[in-house]
């Protein structure tokens, strides 16, 4: 009876429902499979320690080489030399300035603030910013139930389109 719920909460395959269900049915088949699903659980824990270091590594490599490169390509030629991943790298920067900004590292700051002197680079930045923000607010209103919530929203959406071109 339990068997369905949890092959939907831990995301297991069918072929593995299938093999705890014959589990069941064999004598001593929970205390096999009870044992390896320990094991299991044992290797997801080390892949995740796995990825996560991994992670570090990539972000260190990041902060110590990417962000200097891109902080210089900026100063001298500005945002059309950068290649696409150093781009990517940018735009991942400008989303963790709103949101985390509190752990970005110095070298991070600098290359946001080399990128803001570059008039292209920081429009090309505020519209994606802008952009995602609208994405946002699009997937809330197709959560939010009523017309009352959705005409406030797009009004507030409206105004601040307004303000950014009576801005420039």
């Amino acid at each position: 009876a339990l068997l369905v719920p949890c092959l939907r909460k831990f995301k297991w395959k069918m072929g593995f429902g299938l093999y705890l269900f014959l589990a069941t049915l064999i004598p001593f088949g929970t205390f096999v499979t009870d044992r390896k699903l320990k094991d299991w659980q044992l290797s997801r824990a080390d892949r995740k320690e796995r990825d996560e270091s991994r992670s570090m590594q990539h972000r260190k490599k990041i902060i110590t080489v990417v962000c200097p490169r891109i902080t210089k390509k900026l100063s001298t030629n500005g945002f059309s030399s950068l290649n696409s991943v150093e781009k990517e790298v940018l735009f991942e920067l400008s989303e963790q300035l709103s949101s985390n900004a509190p752990n970005l590292h110095e070298n991070e700051f600098k290359t946001l603030e080399e990128a803001c002197k570059d008039q292209v680079t920081y429009r090309i930045l505020s519209m994606r910013n802008n952009q995602l923000r609208r994405m946002n607010q699009g997937a809330v209103l197709s959560n939010l139930k009523g017309i009352k919530a959705a005409s406030m929203i797009s009004g507030i959406n409206a105004a601040r389109e307004i303000g950014e071109n009576f801005g420039e």
